[in-house]
């Protein structure tokens, strides 16, 4: 339905507002899911290059995300979620690989580890 349609969407009326409020309801719930699956797609490639994986980049896929002008592109705070938060959480587990890497040469403990591993 058009809301140029004003004979079905008259100025002013329920029907009318109605279909605004759920437009920008659905326009919410289609950013948090972009969000989403730009942010699984970020934490795939940060287990990767974790698990050893030389081809994977975090910081080539940000400025691939913040050099992408399309209306298809990464919004800024998903961009800056990307990058802030999950590059934080990087370099955590980065810090975390080192230090089980040190404790592990003694006793040959395995290293991988997988994206559901980060949430904890």
């Amino acid at each position: 339905a058009d809301l140029g349609d004003f004979d079905n969407f008259p100025r002013f009326s329920n029907q009318r507002h109605a279909k605004i409020q759920v437009r920008g309801e659905k326009e919410v719930l289609h950013h948090f899911a972009r969000w989403a699956r730009a942010a699984i797609e970020v934490l795939d490639i940060i287990e990767r290059e974790v698990n050893g994986d030389d081809t994977a980049s975090f910081d080539a896929t940000i400025a691939l995300m913040a050099g992408d002008e399309s209306p298809n592109g990464a919004h800024h705070t998903v961009l800056r979620y990307c990058e802030d938060v999950l590059g934080s959480l990087r370099r955590e587990e980065w810090k975390n690989t080192r230090r089980r890497n040190g404790n592990s040469k003694s006793s040959g403990s395995d290293t991988a580890k997988t994206s559901s591993d980060f949430l904890h």
